[in-house]
């Protein structure tokens, strides 16, 4: 999954999912306006690591929401984001894969382009659904994909920490979406673009998936 959430941190974490689920420690930001309505967005710090998340109810429902996290390879094609390259590299099941994306850092941004490597798992149930994906070293697991990473710009960075999850359930006015995001993408940041993200990216992640749900 795409992570566009930024922190000046530089430190590895795997994936603390009690913490980042957890009530405690969220700081409002706001509610975003986004094509799909408006989205609550939080923001708060799990191990020294920058974590975001936006909520929003939506009509689409929670089987046709996991159905689009099965096909993230295809996000290049309806992702707002700058996605160059998305590949899948391996595939155990329709709902376990990994993903191996490329983003082209704007300019403006003054930041090297990043990549990623991602274990996906996607799972539905009578009671919604959800999707979860956490980072894999490219460079020891799937060298072939930091190689292609490497051929598009040497410069490219792979983000030392990478997870988040998306959870969709039922609910009397719709389906209740929320994603949360946890991210280190390596090196210098302005503190200025991390909020600029944080209050406007996370809206239009949602609003992607959701808008991509209703196309099916």
């Amino acid at each position: 999954m795409l992570i566009l959430t930024l922190t000046a941190f530089a430190s590895a974490a795997e994936p603390d999912w009690d913490s980042l689920a957890s009530t405690d420690g969220w700081k409002d930001l706001g509610t975003r306006s986004s094509d799909v309505g408006d989205v609550e967005v939080r923001s708060k710090y799990v191990d020294d690591v920058g974590c975001v998340e936006g909520r929003t109810v939506v009509s689409a429902s929670p089987d046709s929401l996991v159905a689009v996290t099965r096909d993230m390879v295809s996000s290049i094609d309806w992702s707002t984001a700058a996605v160059a390259l998305s590949e899948e590299v391996e595939r155990t099941d329709a709902d376990h894969f990994v993903l191996f994306q490329y983003y082209d850092s704007p300019g403006w941004t003054f930041s090297s382009d990043r990549y990623w490597v991602i274990r996906g798992v996607s799972a539905a149930d009578e009671e919604g659904g959800s999707y979860r994906w956490q980072r894999v070293d490219a460079q020891t697991v799937f060298p072939a994909a930091h190689a292609k990473a490497m051929a598009r710009s040497s410069g490219a960075v792979e983000p030392p920490t990478n997870y988040g999850e998306w959870q969709f359930e039922p609910t009397e006015q719709g389906t209740s979406v929320t994603y949360r995001a946890c991210a280190d993408i390596g090196g210098r940041v302005p503190g200025s673009i991390v909020q600029w993200l944080n209050t406007s990216q996370v809206p239009n992640l949602v609003a992607d998936l959701v808008q991509e749900a209703e196309r099916r």
